[in-house]
């Protein structure tokens, strides 16, 4: 068998191995969120955030999509988005007409447990909000001027 064959097995042998396993997180995600909505899934981080940056002012809204929901109040847009045992949460803030949009993705959440999410919420994802929130303040009030 000549290298150059041997090189395309290999290939299609680890593509192949990347989209299986792809795919088996594909099926796990959609078994373990037919058992528990992700509003349940992920209730401590919503929590944590909804208090610390909505005064707990914050609205769950339904979502089509079995991995995103959504919670919003008058200036603050939160929405998780859960794949593959990841878990994405983007933030839309609108001050003075003017919104900024940032997220923050953290891996190996498929077997979360309460104290794993009071310090994601707690010590990371709220942190760099509270950061994000007070540039964006500083960006359009230096614009204004």
């Amino acid at each position: 068998m000549s290298k150059g064959i041997l090189i395309i097995l290999i290939v299609c042998f680890v593509l192949a191995a990347i989209i299986l396993a792809y795919s088996r997180d594909l099926l796990m995600d959609r078994i373990e969120l037919r058992k528990t909505r992700i509003e349940d899934k992920f209730r401590i981080i919503l929590g944590e955030i909804n208090f610390s940056l909505m005064n707990g002012k914050g609205t769950i809204l339904p979502h089509s999509q079995p991995r995103t929901v959504n919670m919003c109040d008058d200036h603050v847009m939160i929405s998780l988005w859960y794949g593959t045992g990841h878990l994405t949460i983007t933030m839309v803030y609108e001050y003075e007409g003017m919104e900024t949009v940032f997220e923050r993705t953290y891996g190996n959440v498929r077997d979360i447990t309460d104290d794993d999410q009071r310090n994601i919420a707690r010590n990371y994802f709220i942190p760099y909000a509270r950061e994000q929130v007070e540039q964006h303040r500083m960006n359009v009030s230096l614009s204004r001027i």
